[in-house]
């Protein structure tokens, strides 16, 4: 099973009992939505959750059209913001290798926003916020689990 729809479906299962359903789909979810959700007990042997969403840190296949149209870091309200600005070819065809080499664009820009709590904000936008004109990874945000970054739509409180 793909690493993304196991994590969805996790994640699904927790935030079923707390309101906050996500659609998953197959392959990927990729909005929200009331659809049902599978249970925690359809998703198979889940002994704990994962700390973070999984990287794979494979380099992009040789002709790969860059998947992040820019990063700029911003002064916003709670303090500095990576202001990520993704490109329809990965809001289109979210995948595993798709989302790691677009964290690898980001974090060429930005080598210092390679964290566990920034890549966290980063793949539940990709998921749960895909639509978004851009993505706000916050660095002054609490590094959560990824199961606990997507409970709190993606922006964690303030550390």
């Amino acid at each position: 099973m793909r690493w993304a729809t196991r994590c969805c479906r996790v994640t699904a299962g927790m935030l079923a009992g707390a309101g906050l359903l996500a659609g998953c789909g197959e392959e990927h979810p990729t909005q929200a939505s009331g659809s049902s959700v599978n249970s925690p007990s359809s998703a198979g042997s889940t002994a704990t959750s994962p700390r973070t969403a999984p990287r794979l840190r494979s380099s992009s296949p040789p002709g790969q059209p860059d998947l992040i149209a820019g990063v700029r870091l911003v002064e916003a309200e709670g303090g500095a913001s990576y202001e990520v600005t993704p490109r329809e070819a990965l809001r289109d065809h979210l995948s595993a290798a798709a989302l790691d080499a677009a964290w690898g664009e980001v974090t060429a820009a930005y080598p210092e926003a390679d964290t566990d709590g920034l890549h966290d904000q980063f793949v539940c936008h990709a998921y749960f916020a895909n639509a978004k004109p851009t993505w706000d990874l916050e660095p002054w945000r609490a590094d959560l689990t990824y199961p606990e970054t997507v409970a709190t739509a993606c922006n964690p409180p303030r550390a």
